[in-house]
């Protein structure tokens, strides 16, 4: 061993996260040094998993069984002990298009240059990733066998696919990617008791109608609470807006979210008359006309109309202005509500709800326009990390920030190692399917193997950081087996890059 060692290394090796180590040991860094006391967590938190040792030679003292510390991930979870012997069996079911290979056509194509015309290349990173993550796990001791099916539009090949007989004996299904084929595969593994994992649907749908879909985009029903927080924290003292298209799309889900907002305790803003009336000073200056000890006009701050002569001879005095939450109509009310009611003397939060792009680049031209006069954050929902070339200079400007499901920081250690380890293996950057397979290949096999054939039960309490952002699963309906991830990443754009945003306390409970 050399003279300092990767934490991450170490977490690995000790089967938790690396932020468990840190936790408990302040001051450490990335790395532990020769002779550094490290503390792993154990004691009544932790699960106690054997794992036997290879044979000792003869004289060999140490011949008692290695232990493995993991996390407690909840005490209703059954403690497991890792059998080297079993197999995880995982079916990953994606999009290969097998049948161009035989495609003069496409084929030719190819050959000039035209990659996209093999409709498997856009998917082939997934199939990496997944690769790369178990070639990961086998080096730890786990036997794991991964089993790759040509599964895309096409319900004749997804219904060949599931007369394999091996199909019924998986731990796990990932996929299909498309909806029809993953709706004909979800109700075969209902039928059989087999977790699968939809990697890349929003669609809540699936989680109601099958008995064993586990869903890793999170859901947008966990994103009022998780904003609500975010505005106490940081932004409870701002102008508080929310701006929606018009007053029937998503009609429920923005009443949900108006409701949560006006829940927010938003103390009401006292200012000095003096410095409203100096600011009424400013807006006369602005007329060209106007001269110095002329008439002022009366001026509006926060939609409230106050006269200057009122400000001049109460000058001591302070004037309260209530702070509430105000909803715009885009399509009814336009943009003058907003500018009727902004603050030129603090913050305007500006939640922007919106799943049509062209309605959402509207309403931050508009914004953008006045953000030298006025200071202006934008929190964007529900999807828009689904927007194709938004414009980073705008989302900047507005200190913009969005919840995201995928969160990868190129920073990291971590995932420099990992771009390294996927070019080393298959000669191009593993790309946002490949670091999505890897986690959950990785988040999963690890689930079987702390708690085996009840891991599905358990995903509640475990906790294992990925690569491209963190997995926390609950139930999501009374009755099936279903679960949805309840993890957002928020993100927010400054200095023409995404930076993730910490709040003081997690939005989601971690309880059951």
């Amino acid at each position: 061993m050399g003279s300092k060692t990767k934490v991450r290394k170490i977490a690995k090796l000790y089967g938790i996260p690396e932020s468990a180590i840190k936790r408990i040991n302040r001051g450490i860094g990335k790395y532990a040094y020769r002779g550094q006391e490290v503390k792993i967590p154990v004691g009544r938190n932790a699960i106690i998993v054997s794992r036997d040792k290879p044979i000792s030679e003869p004289g060999n003292k140490d011949e008692e069984s290695e232990k493995e510390v993991v996390l407690e991930l909840g005490n209703n979870c059954p403690k497991h002990a890792y059998d080297a012997k079993r197999v995880v069996r995982i079916a990953l079911m994606v999009p290969l298009y097998l049948e161009q290979m035989t495609d003069s056509v496409a084929v030719d194509n190819v050959l000039r240059g035209n990659a996209s015309a093999f409709k498997s290349f856009k998917f082939i990173n997934f199939v990496e990733g997944a690769r790369l993550a178990v070639d990961s796990l086998r080096s730890q001791g786990l036997n794991v066998e991964l089993k790759v099916y040509d599964v895309d539009k096409n319900l004749k090949k997804t219904t060949k696919v599931l007369q394999d007989p091996r199909l019924k004996d998986m731990d796990l299904i990932v996929g299909p990617f498309y909806s029809q084929s993953f709706n004909q595969v979800a109700l075969f593994a209902g039928n059989f008791g087999i977790p699968i994992v939809n990697p890349l649907t929003y669609r809540k749908s699936v989680l109601h109608d099958y008995k064993t879909v586990i869903k890793v985009k999170p859901d947008e029903g966990t994103q009022p609470g998780l904003i609500s927080h975010l505005i106490s924290q940081r932004y409870q003292k701002s102008k508080l807006f929310l701006i929606i298209q018009n007053s029937y799309r998503d009609a429920e889900k923005v009443i949900e979210l108006e409701n949560t907002l006006k829940q927010i305790p938003l103390p009401d803003i006292a200012y000095s008359n003096s410095e409203l009336y100096d600011y009424s000073v400013l807006v006369a200056m602005r007329d060209e006309e106007w001269v110095d000890g002329n008439w002022m006009p009366d001026i509006v701050i926060e939609g409230k109309q106050l006269k200057p002569s009122y400000l001049k001879e109460n000058i001591d005095d302070s004037t309260t202005f209530e702070n509430s939450l105000v909803k715009i109509n885009y399509m009814s009310e336009g943009f003058d509500k907003f500018m009727n009611n902004a603050s030129a003397l603090r913050p305007n939060t500006v939640v922007l709800y919106g799943r049509d792009k062209a309605f959402v680049m509207d309403v931050m031209n508009r914004l953008n326009e006045f953000r030298d006069s006025l200071n202006i954050n934008v929190i964007g929902l529900p999807l828009w990390e689904k927007f194709e070339n938004i414009d980073l200079v705008q989302t900047n400007n507005l200190n913009t920030i969005v919840p995201e499901s995928e969160f990868i920081d190129y920073d990291s250690e971590a995932v420099q190692d990992f771009i390294h380890s996927f070019r080393q293996s298959y000669s191009t950057d593993p790309g946002e399917y490949g670091f999505a397979a890897y986690d959950i290949t990785w988040f999963f096999v690890n689930a079987i193997r702390y708690f085996g054939d009840g891991f599905v039960g358990c995903l509640p309490y475990f906790r294992e950081p990925g690569l491209s952002g963190s997995m926390n699963f609950g139930k999501a309906f009374i009755g099936n087996s279903s679960f949805v991830n309840l993890n957002w990443n928020l993100v927010m754009y400054h200095n023409l890059r995404k930076n993730l945003i910490y709040l003081e306390k997690p939005s989601i409970s971690d309880e059951n």
